[in-house]
């Protein structure tokens, strides 16, 4: 997994904790089940599930992220100005 690609710079250090956080939960999940802990089991696979929603949650930051940047590359291709846009979406809102 090429975690550069999938999440944005400032998410890099937490996805890799909850990257290697989900791993150890799965090898935790496996132990305890072999143990029969099965309540162990589900406390690791509960755990298994947040760390997976936040790598989730920092994929879809990165997607939303690079989506708004190739709109506005796209728009400063074809001549229209970000700055305008913002600024007329901030009237049309009623922000100053």
């Amino acid at each position: 997994m090429n975690i550069n690609k999938q999440f944005l710079p400032e998410d890099l250090t937490v996805a890799t904790k909850e990257f290697r956080c989900a791993w150890d939960l799965l090898e935790k999940m496996g132990q305890e089940i072999t143990q029969n802990d099965y309540e162990g089991a589900v406390a690791a696979a509960e755990g298994f599930i947040r760390s997976t929603q936040e790598l989730e949650a920092m994929k879809e930051r990165k997607k939303r992220h690079d989506h708004y940047e190739n709109l506005l590359s796209e728009l400063n291709q074809k001549g229209v100005s970000a700055e305008l846009i913002i600024r007329r979406g901030s009237e049309y809102y009623g922000e100053s």
